[in-house]
């Protein structure tokens, strides 16, 4: 029994660290108010060592009296290990609560509630969680919780709260994937790149509720520029910069041309000068943004866009708007209420990049000059820049002065908007001195298509007011506008020229082209089912040394042997076996290898076979039972 307890102990190590550490970990239990332990070196408690990049450990801290650590804890370049929090509140000056060498990979686990406070004094600012140039896994139960933060809110820390130190890059991985974690920074990001560190790694989060921000850095992302990537899918995120950086993307000053992907999750991100999702102040948006489902609201409070680009607010010239935003799934609500475009380019800015949006529920909004979808205010689409709606998509654009679809207040369309499929799209306006729906605040030289079967309805908030144009309120506009007989316009058939004009609708829109829709292409018959393929044997005939004559499930054990390295541990269970039973070439590929395990998992016991006792004769065909095996290997 005794024997049996220690090899269960011994797998769940194991199993505690994943397939990509097989290793076998020494566990170390530790009490934080204990500072007289010998592994307290000058101050820190040093995992692992600089001449042995292997040391795996999985230290356990607690506290039992929920006093405060005055020392950090220090993980050397390379070492491979676990950390568990349980009650635990860090404390440091000038240096990170956590320390997370180079190349190293840990996994921190939360266990009750945690906190890492970094007290500034000289020098340069050091994050709570340091893991620059390593990778940080953060998982725990619901009702865990970890807090990072700096003194207090006056201060004007440098460094990001879990990411890398002021005028340090973040090229390392944090991965988010349980726990509730509140990260907080003044000039670095909340999550991600130190302040003047560019944010070229990845970050990732697929569960727990994560709350992150930072006064002039992003909330998620860089303290400066981004060009790494951000996945989030799952869990529920908060992301918030309450100056000029994005809620999620890059800082202040600073350009954003990395990846932000949401695929699931409930994601509420926001800036007050900037863009909620995309680029801080004077940082031009030229990555992208992909939202394929989840629930997503993104805004800002004055001058950037809700999802796009940040404010122009130290320069001449807004930041550009030149990357491509596709939203192809969730629900999303995104928002300037000042004068930026509730999707696409802050006040002033210029947009050359692509907007589209199918197959979800999608409420853009501009509060003030700004197009719902499109630019800010005085912004313009140049030639290059596009906004597609389409597929099954459900779109609601408003704009209290600027237009619903297209240029802000006072801003010219070069560009091109085509609204197709049978996407159904609904613009609002507010104010009737902004007579364009679809189209430029000032003039129109692009071109507008409304095609195969697409729905659109155009009004203002008084119906009193009339109906908003297609088009531009400036005569001298020479785009071109093509409409399908398949789309219909407030009811109106896209065809009915004259009644569009009629209405008010169709409005120096340029030259009309009427076209009719794609024909739907026949059904094609079903294909005749195809007869059952009769099933394979049980035991297949095995011939040594041919792998092309093993089952899925017996090649699957055989690769995972090949593929296993020094030290590793290949675990099967008995219902994974040919009928319970070993074949004798697996034990053949085993005993090629040094130094590798196989554990056998039973019900009741397992066997471990050492790949140097697992000899066994070329071309041997037998199987093993159960049985036999504990009495060649007990």
């Amino acid at each position: 029994m005794k024997k049996r307890k220690l090899i269960a102990a011994a797998l769940i190590s194991l199993l505690t660290f994943g397939s990509a550490q097989t290793a076998l970990a020494e566990v170390i239990y530790h009490d934080i108010n204990d500072t007289n332990d010998s592994y307290i070196i000058d101050g820190a408690y040093v995992i692992g060592t600089d001449d042995d990049e292997d040391d795996d450990e999985h230290i356990f801290f607690t506290s039992g009296e929920n006093k405060t650590l005055n020392y950090s804890i220090i993980v050397n370049k390379g070492v491979i290990t676990k950390i568990v929090l349980q009650g635990v509140n860090i404390e440091t000056t000038d240096k990170s609560g956590i320390s997370i060498g180079s190349g190293a990979d840990v996994v921190l686990e939360l266990v009750g509630e945690n906190s890492i406070t970094v007290n500034s004094g000289d020098g340069d600012d050091k994050a709570g969680i340091n893991v620059a140039d390593g990778t940080l896994t953060i998982t725990g139960e619901n009702s865990a919780s970890l807090n990072v933060a700096f003194e207090d809110d006056n201060t004007f820390n440098d460094a990001a709260a879990i990411g890398s130190n002021d005028k340090e890059d973040f090229k390392g991985t944090i991965n988010i994937e349980g726990g509730k974690i509140t990260a907080a920074s003044q000039f670095g990001a909340g999550i991600g790149s130190g302040d003047y560190g560019e944010m070229s790694g990845t970050i990732t989060i697929s569960g727990g509720k994560v709350n992150a921000s930072s006064k002039y850095g992003a909330g998620i992302g860089a303290g400066d520029t981004m060009s790494g990537t951000i996945t989030i899918s799952d869990g529920e995120v908060t992301a918030s910069s309450s100056f000029s950086g994005a809620g999620i993307g890059s800082g202040e000053s600073s350009n954003m041309s990395g990846e932000i992907n949401i695929s699931d999750g409930k994601v509420n991100a926001s800036s007050i000068y900037d863009a909620g999702i995309g680029s801080g102040t004077n940082g031009n948006m030229s990555g992208t943004i992909t939202i394929s489902g989840g629930e997503v609201t993104a805004s800002s409070d004055y001058y950037g866009a809700g999802i796009g680009s940040g404010a122009g607010l130290y320069s001449g010239s807004a930041p550009e708007m030149s990357g491509t935003i596709t939203i192809s799934g969730g629900e999303v609500t995104a928002s300037s209420k000042g004068d930026g475009a509730g999707i696409g380019s802050a006040m002033d800015g210029n947009m050359s990049g692509k907007i589209n949006i199918s197959g979800s529920n999608v409420n853009a909004s501009s509060g003030s000059e700004g197009a719902g979808i499109g630019t800010g205010k005085n912004g313009n689409i140049d030639e290059n820049g596009s906004i597609t709606i389409g597929g099954d998509a459900t779109v609601t654009a408003s704009s209290e002065v600027g237009s619903g679809i297209g240029s802000g207040d006072s801003g010219n369309m070069n560009g091109d908007i085509t609204i197709t499929d049978d996407a159904d799209v609904d613009i609002t306006l507010g104010d009737k001195s902004n007579e364009t729906g679809i189209g430029a605040g000032n003039k129109f030289d692009g071109t507008i298509n409304i095609l195969e079967h697409a729905n659109v309805e155009l009004k203002y908030k008084d119906p009193d007011n009339g109906t908003p144009a297609i088009g531009s309120a400036n005569g001298d506009s020479n785009g071109k506008t093509t409409l399908s007989t398949g789309a219909k316009i407030n009811e109106i058939p896209a065809s009915d020229i004259d009644k569009l004009k009629d209405e008010g609708i169709l409005k120096n829109c340029g030259e009309i082209t009427i076209v009719d829709p794609t024909p739907e292409k026949p059904e094609e018959p079903e294909e005749p089912e195809k007869p059952e393929e009769p099933e394979e044997p049980d035991e297949p005939e095995v011939k040594p040394d041919s792998r092309s004559t093993y089952s899925l499930k017996q090649l699957y054990i055989v690769q995972r042997i090949n593929k296993a390295d020094d030290g590793d541990v290949v675990t099967v269970s008995e219902e994974q076996l040919s009928k319970g039973k070993l074949p004798a070439y697996v034990l053949e590929a085993l005993a090629k290898k040094e130094n590798v395990t196989l554990a056998i998992l039973c019900e009741e016991f397992d066997i471990l076979i050492p790949s140097e006792d697992a000899v066994a004769d070329a071309g041997d065909t037998r199987l093993y039972t159960i049985d036999e095996l504990v009495k060649m290997y007990e």
